[in-house]
């Protein structure tokens, strides 16, 4: 199946080359007619967030990944290409202080506890997120 997918639903897979794209076409035996509405789809692989977004705002590809886009970006693609439709909404991306627990002196629960108390996370949001984003708890 990784090796030659054959694609079941409204498209059959083409080709499929392995961390560069999958191309898929319209299947014509599909159950539901009329569907689908697309001859076809191009997936690229491009692990590079920038990446993906340059080739965005370059016309190359017609969509990305929704935790792509941040509010520092979003404004810079909305100047780069005026055309494009982009939302920022919130995902389930965390923005995270990481420490090594292990190494002193973060090896200590109470120096560990203070750092999370000490951070404020509406300023985070405000200067991270220009407070559009969700905090958790």
């Amino acid at each position: 199946m990784r090796a030659k997918p054959v694609g079941t639903g409204p498209f059959k897979v083409v080709e499929f080359k392995r961390g560069v794209s999958v191309s898929l076409v319209r299947n014509a035996d599909y159950w539901k007619k009329g569907l689908p509405l697309l001859d076809g789809i191009e997936y690229r692989v491009i692990d590079n967030r920038s990446t993906r977004v340059l080739a965005f705002i370059a016309g190359e590809i017609d969509l990305t990944f929704v935790s792509d886009i941040t509010v520092s970006g979003l404004k810079d693609i909305s100047a780069q290409a005026p055309n494009a439709k982009c939302q920022f909404v919130p995902s389930n991306n965390t923005i995270n202080l990481i420490v090594n627990p292990g190494a002193p002196p973060f090896d200590k629960l109470e120096l560990r506890k203070a750092m999370a108390l000490a951070l404020d996370r509406g300023a985070f949001n405000t200067i991270l997120a220009e407070g559009k984003s969700m905090i958790g708890w």
